[in-house]
């Protein structure tokens, strides 16, 4: 599905948190008639997501499946440590800046840039 401000969705009336999402995908799938138990899948930032809407509403999961999530319980510590390991002396910061001159010539969309960076400002702490 395309969440709101991606592809061919109207943008959204509220900031991409994960909570936003979550609520809009059970909206979703309340509207469209698909009965649960689900499911759901979550693949990198859609491991968090999954996982919350099954914290949320736990009655209408039936199971999970993650594939390549990102690590919602990693701090900003660790994920440097693991950025010195295989060498990158910079970490996160590193990333970050990498991260930043990608999007500046992405051809993604808006919407899409900005989920992804709400999503990883919740997510690092």
């Amino acid at each position: 599905y395309d969440r709101g401000g991606i592809g061919g969705s109207d943008a959204r009336p509220t900031p991409p948190t994960l909570e936003h999402i979550v609520a809009e995908l059970h909206a979703l799938l309340a509207r469209g008639g698909t009965r649960g138990p689900y499911v759901l899948v979550g693949h990198s930032m859609g491991g968090p997501v999954v996982r919350l809407y099954a914290a949320r509403h736990p009655r209408e999961v039936a199971g999970l499946v993650l594939v390549d999530p990102t690590d919602f319980l990693q701090t900003t510590a660790e994920e440097d440590a693991l950025w010195r390991e295989v060498g990158v002396r910079g970490g996160r910061a590193w990333f970050n800046r990498a991260m930043a001159a990608a999007d500046a010539q992405s051809q993604q969309p808006a919407g899409v840039r900005a989920e992804l960076r709400a999503i990883d400002a919740e997510l690092v702490a």
